[in-house]
């Protein structure tokens, strides 16, 4: 697979302890998911939480697995995730 720059869609993530706005105001993150307390930005763990990437029609942990040339790395599991709170 030819390396190229993808764009990965975030994960949303509801929490009990969600609700608040700064997501959506401050971040500009839009989604149905209620209460949302959780966004991640980067995030490849199978059947659970994954983010998508739309434009090759996989998730990101399914990259990580078909290309592990493009993340240089020898872990099972994409070893990063970065993601933003918001309690009420």
């Amino acid at each position: 697979m030819k390396k190229e720059i993808v764009h990965i869609s975030p994960y949303y993530e509801p929490r009990m302890w969600g609700g608040g706005t700064r997501l959506e105001t401050e971040f500009h993150y839009h989604t149905d998911v209620k209460p949302l307390g959780e966004v991640y930005n980067v995030v490849a763990l199978p059947g659970h939480a994954d983010c998508e990437i739309q434009q090759l029609k996989m998730t990101l942990s399914e990259l990580y697995t078909a290309a592990p040339d493009w993340f240089d790395c020898d872990t099972k599991e994409l070893p990063i995730r970065v993601n933003i709170l918001d309690p009420m």
